[in-house]
């Protein structure tokens, strides 16, 4: 007895000696989307501001593939020292488990939730030459004549995609889902009038919007964006049920020291907090939002379960 509290005491003491001591070498964080990608650009934004934070180069290491699963399986077998992490989407840590089956990695188990960083809502969009005004007459129209109005996504299990089944759940109405390589490809589709309607990030469709081409009608939030504040939500729209929102976390491998998640989550919320910091994620349709370890790990098994039984009452398959 006397031997392990010994024991229990040196490995304290080590635990609080390296939290005390890091961050000592630079820190890299696994973003399992190519350069360029919404992911990569709030990688990019959160490194730069938790370096000036934790005084060492903060490094984006860019693993797409499959997904986002390539990527994500690497942060998690990742060794639990602070100097890998993960940046989580809602994708790889809440959707693929349902959408692709077996994964090389548990979200709830292989991972330590360090904070949620952002997140921002998709947009159901029209051509401006649609008969189609708000997002009533486009519900309206769907229920009337199943299936023979269609819409497009950035391809099957996206995010749009999932907030289209949300939506047309909530609202019970069928439509035809056509999906593409990107949002760029359906929203030209949109633009040549082969399609009723998109849905998308915000990021593509606001200068679309803002140049009289395209017709937002709802966002998928809560709330009204600030990218696009004169449009309702499908909260307001009276679907709360239909509401689905991107986002974006950082995550470190299970086991690493409670003192680490702690001293990373400090950095990370100074870092969104920093002058400017704000206005550049809702450039890309996004809102800063920081939580707690915990809440960050109830989100992700939330979110698993509510999207995953829309992903099986649809069918999705990841192509």
């Amino acid at each position: 007895m006397k031997r392990h509290a010994i024991a229990l005491a040196l490995v304290a003491a080590t635990t609080s000696a390296l939290a005390q001591t890091y961050p000592s070498a630079p820190i890299r964080i696994i973003t399992p989307f190519a350069a360029g990608s919404g992911a990569d650009i709030v990688a990019r934004l959160i490194a730069q501001g938790m370096g000036t934070e934790l005084g060492q180069s903060v490094i984006v290491d860019n693993k797409p593939g499959a997904g986002g699963n390539l990527g994500v399986g690497m942060g998690a077998k990742a060794a639990p020292d602070g100097y890998t992490l993960t940046l989580g989407t809602s994708g790889p840590l809440t959707v693929n488990q349902t959408l692709y089956g077996n994964l090389p990695f548990d979200p709830n188990k292989d991972f330590a939730p360090i904070s949620l960083v952002a997140m921002g809502p998709m947009v159901v969009v029209t051509s401006t030459t649609s008969r189609f005004k708000t997002l009533a007459d486009l519900l309206a129209a769907a229920k009337v004549s199943p299936q023979a109005l269609n819409y497009g996504t950035p391809g099957v299990g996206s995010a749009p995609h999932l907030a289209a089944a949300l939506l047309l759940s909530a609202s019970s109405v069928e439509m035809t889902h056509i999906p593409y390589k990107g949002n760029g490809e359906a929203l030209s589709e949109l633009l040549g009038e082969r399609l009723d309607a998109v849905f998308s990030g915000l990021p593509s469709v606001v200068p679309l919007a803002k140049a009289g081409k395209l017709r937002p009608l709802a966002v998928t939030g809560t709330k009204r964006s600030a990218m696009l504040p004169d449009v309702p939500s499908v909260v307001e729209a009276g679907f709360p049920a239909a509401q689905a929102q991107v986002w974006y976390g950082l995550m470190a491998p299970a086991q690493t020291p409670g003192e680490i998640v702690v001293r990373l989550h400090t950095a990370i919320e100074k870092a969104v907090n920093q002058p400017g910091m704000k206005e550049k994620f809702i450039e890309l349709g996004l809102e800063p939002a920081i939580d707690s370890p915990e809440e960050f790990r109830t989100l992700i098994k939330e979110d698993s379960q509510r999207l995953g039984k829309v992903i099986r009452s649809v069918g999705m398959k990841a192509e």
